[in-house]
C-alpha cells in the first residue's frame, strides 16, 4: 500500500525534525516494504553500517521503526530487519501539528494583548519595555522602531493555524482507514462455571449407629406420709 501525499509529507517532516536529513533517504527504503536487510540499505544510502543504525536507532526511540533479527550461519553475526510503523508515525505527526498549533495559538495570545516594535529594515523585533530601554531604536542601524500592525500579524498566524488545521484532520481520516482495517479482535464470552454441589458427609449406609442413651433414673425422694383426714366425731345420744 502506497502512502498518500498528505501522509508521505507528514512523515518527511517528523523523520527530518527525529532523525534529521538522512533519515528521509532510509524512510524512502522503508515506506513500501518490510523486512528490509540494513546492509542493503546502507549500500544504497551510502553510509556505513554504523552511520545508518545511528539514524534507525533515534527513529526506534520515537516508534517509528520496528526491527526483527535473524543469525547468519556462514559469519556468525546478527543481520537486523527494519520496518517502517506507518500508524505510529501518523500518529506522531497527529501529536507534532497539535503541539505546532498550541503554539500560533500562544503567539497570537500574545500579540492581541501586547504590543511589538519592530525594525523597518526587519533586524529585529522587541517588546514595548524592551523597545522602551533602547529609547525605540535599532541596534543594528540606529532606525527608529515602529509599530508593529497587529492586523496583519494576526492574519498571518490565523492562515498558519488554518494549514496545521486541515494537515490534522486529512492525517486523522488515514488513521480512522487504518483502525478500521485492522482486524477486531473477538472476545470470548467466558462461561461461568456452576459451584459444585455440596457433598454429604456421609451416606445413608456409612452412618454411624448413634448410642442410646437411656433415659435418666429419677430418684424417689422419701416421701412423708400423709396426714389422716380426722372424722368428725360423733355425738352420744342422751337417753
Amino acid at each position: 500500500m502506497k502512502l498518500s501525499n498528505v501522509e508521505e509529507t507528514a512523515l518527511q517532516e517528523i523523520v527530518i525534525k527525529v532523525g534529521g536529513r538522512s533519515a528521509v533517504i532510509i524512510v524512502s527504503m522503508l515506506k513500501d516494504k518490510d523486512d528490509v536487510d540494513e546492509f542493503k540499505m546502507a549500500q544504497k544510502a551510502k553510509m556505513t553500517i554504523n552511520e545508518l543504525r545511528n539514524i534507525l536507532y533515534k527513529l526506534h526511540n520515537c516508534d517509528l521503526v520496528s526491527f526483527s533479527r535473524k543469525k547468519d550461519k556462514k559469519k556468525g553475526w546478527f543481520i537486523y530487519y527494519w520496518t517502517l510503523n506507518r500508524e505510529k508515525a501518523i500518529r506522531v505527526s497527529i501529536k507534532n501539528y497539535h503541539d505546532e498549533l498550541k503554539e500560533q495559538e500562544d503567539i497570537l495570545d500574545n500579540i492581541m494583548k501586547k504590543n511589538y516594535f519592530v525594525c523597518p529594515r526587519g533586524h529585529i523585533e522587541l517588546s514595548q519595555e524592551s523597545s522602551l530601554e533602547q529609547n525605540f531604536e535599532c541596534l543594528e542601524c540606529g532606525e527608529l522602531l515602529i509599530l508593529k500592525d497587529r492586523d496583519t500579524e494576526k492574519k498571518r498566524i490565523e492562515r498558519i493555524m488554518d494549514k496545521l488545521k486541515i494537515k490534522i484532520k486529512e492525517l486523522q481520516e488515514i488513521l480512522d482507514r487504518y483502525e478500521a482495517a485492522r482486524p477486531k479482535i473477538v472476545e470470548k464470552k467466558k462461561k461461568v462455571k456452576k459451584k459444585p454441589k455440596a457433598k454429604k458427609l456421609f451416606k445413608k449406609q456409612d452412618k454411624k449407629p448413634t448410642k442410646k442413651t437411656k433415659p435418666k433414673q429419677v430418684k424417689k425422694q422419701d416421701k412423708k406420709p400423709a396426714k389422716k383426714k380426722q372424722q368428725p366425731s360423733k355425738k352420744k345420744k342422751k337417753r
